[in-house]
């Protein structure tokens, strides 16, 4: 069982919150324990626009499993230029995928 958060964009989660709660069951019901967050968009004072969504993996194995759940559920996306980067536990980018494309490590 992997610990896994998805951090969708604001606009991503506004847009596709019926996708991103799908992916979400989709990977609890093989046993995953799944959590969505708002993503931080403001520090310091300073506004940053997020404009990738994150996927966190606590076990970098799950990376080949995730990637078949976003296809199958996102395939149909119309907005073509939305991205998702996927970190392993100790922070390094497994791969950034765009969710029309496969990916691209």
């Amino acid at each position: 069982m992997a610990r896994i958060v998805i951090v969708p964009t604001t606009l991503e989660r506004r847009a596709y919150a019926v996708e991103w709660d799908e992916v979400r069951a989709e990977l609890e019901a093989a046993g995953h324990v799944v959590t969505i967050e708002l993503p931080v968009e403001q520090r310091g004072g300073l506004a940053h626009i997020v404009y990738e969504t994150v996927i966190r993996l606590s076990d970098p194995a799950m990376l080949g499993p995730l990637l078949q759940t976003l296809d199958g559920v996102l395939r149909d996306r119309r907005q073509k230029r939305a991205g998702v980067v996927v970190y392993g536990p100790n922070g390094e980018r497994l791969t950034i995928v765009g969710l029309l494309e496969r990916a691209v490590g």
